[in-house]
């Protein structure tokens, strides 16, 4: 079961795409995005190797 509330780290970058290719080529999977959200961004939320969540969150391009 997944617990209730779930803190995640997010790491700003420059490129999405590139982003969340490296999170597959190392190992990690992508659990959504990329995904535009408010402010004109775009974030992935993955999780490493051993399981961790995070995010990761990058300008939109145009």
């Amino acid at each position: 079961m997944f617990a209730k509330y779930i803190i995640a780290f997010y790491f700003r970058i420059a490129d999405i795409e590139a982003g969340k290719a490296a999170v597959e080529a190392n190992g990690g999977t992508v659990v959504f995005g990329p995904m535009e959200v408010p402010g004109d961004e775009m974030i992935v939320i993955a999780l490493d190797p051993e399981g961790t969540i995070f995010g990761l969150v990058a300008p939109k391009k145009d």
